[in-house]
This record gives C-alpha cells, sequence and structure tokens, in this order.
C-alpha cells in the first residue's frame, strides 16, 4: 500500500519564519521608541508598521488555523489597518477621548503594533520546536503506525464552545489534537476541513503526542 502525505511538521516553518519576523520588528520598534531622539522616526512609520504587523498576524492565523476559522483570526487584524492609514497621513482617529479631545492616529498606532507584534512573535515563536521535532523525524526517532482510523471523535469547537479535542485510534495508538494556534503537531481538525474520519487508511508518525507526519493512503 502507498500513501502520500497529508500534512507535515515542516508545514510549521512559515509560521516560526513569521514568529521570528515579528519579534524583531518588536524589538526594533521598542529600540525606537526607548530613544527619545529616535522615538519621532517611530512615529512617522508607525502607520506602515502597523499595516506590516497587521498582515503578519493575518497570515499566521490563515496559515496555522485554515478556514474557516483562520479568517475569524485574521479579521483581528482589521483594526491594525483602520488606525494604519490615518497614522500614515498623520491623521486624527474620529473617537476622542472622555475628555472630548482628539486622538492622533500617530499617538495611537506605536501601541497597537507593538500589541500585533508581541502576540504574533510569542504565538509564532512556539513554532520554532517544529524545527526540532523535523530533525527527529529525519532522524528515524518518529513512533509510525499504519491501520484504520477507528473511534474517531471530531472537536466541538466554535465562539461559544469549547468541547475539547480532535481523537481518533489507529492499531491502538490515540491521538488527539486541537485547532489552538500554539498547538506544533498537526492540528487540521475536520470543523476546519481536516481529513479525519472512521475508516481513512493512514500512516502515522508520531514523537510523544506530537503528530509529525500524517500519510493517507492512495485513492482515499
Amino acid at each position: 500500500m502507498t500513501y502520500h502525505v497529508a500534512w507535515d511538521i515542516s508545514y510549521r516553518y512559515p509560521e516560526a519564519a513569521i514568529g521570528v519576523v515579528a519579534v524583531v520588528c518588536a524589538l526594533a520598534a521598542l529600540a525606537l521608541a526607548v530613544n527619545p531622539r529616535w522615538r519621532p522616526i517611530l512615529r512617522r512609520m508607525s502607520g506602515l508598521w502597523l499595516a506590516a504587523a497587521g498582515l503578519l498576524f493575518a497570515a499566521f492565523g490563515l496559515h496555522n488555523i485554515g478556514l474557516p476559522d483562520g479568517l475569524l483570526l485574521a479579521a483581528c487584524a482589521v483594526p491594525a489597518l483602520i488606525v494604519a492609514v490615518p497614522a500614515a497621513m498623520d491623521l486624527e482617529l474620529p473617537t476622542r477621548t472622555a475628555y472630548g479631545n482628539p486622538i492622533p492616529a500617530r499617538t495611537a498606532a506605536p501601541l497597537l503594533l507593538f500589541i500585533y507584534l508581541v502576540a504574533t512573535g510569542l504565538t509564532g515563536c512556539q513554532q520554532l520546536a517544529s524545527l526540532d521535532l523535523a530533525y527527529q523525524l529525519d532522524s528515524g526517532r518518529a513512533t509510525v503506525v499504519a491501520g484504520t482510523v477507528q473511534d474517531f471523535t471530531a472537536s466541538q469547537h466554535g465562539a461559544n464552545s469549547a468541547k475539547g479535542p480532535e481523537c481518533f485510534t489507529v492499531a491502538g495508538h490515540r491521538y488527539c489534537y486541537d485547532w489552538n494556534p500554539i498547538t506544533v503537531g498537526f492540528n487540521w481538525t475536520n470543523t476546519e476541513g481536516g481529513p479525519i474520519h472512521n475508516g481513512l487508511q493512514v500512516r502515522v508518525s508520531s514523537i510523544g503526542d506530537v503528530i509529525v507526519r500524517l500519510e493517507i493512503a492512495d485513492g482515499q
């Protein structure tokens, strides 16, 4: 029986790269912010940087979670893009403070910039563990099990529910995972269009409790 790869730990590399880029940008922005002489540079560039931070955040969510929930996470980047435009043009935001004073977009943009970069960086850098897992997989240290999927339990998550991970059994081995963006291994749940279902012939490579490669028999 021959198999094709449906998911591999190397698919996490772009997410790890996004996390590293976000951390580097956050540190660079922080260096500008703490130095009074450089602070005006951060203000002038805040619109462009904020737009980039929002796009990094959205790209991570779409690649990590996929559709449809990835779109929901990516939509959280919309405020960054809304503030980035007036910040680039040095305009005021349509909202005002409690005292009725206008809010310059270039005052709000650096704060949002750090929020998006830190959130993306901390989440993305979790995926750096994929490098070591990939090395172990290539070194033959993974446990490989082949057989038919049984006892499949779909994840029931959503905006108002979180009822545990998705699980299945192959040849007596039980595997569980969820769609959480900090999950390093396989997290492609059925609710996001994942392939797992009862009766599916698969070959699973795992290191500890982490699925590092999922292969599906050809013709399925």
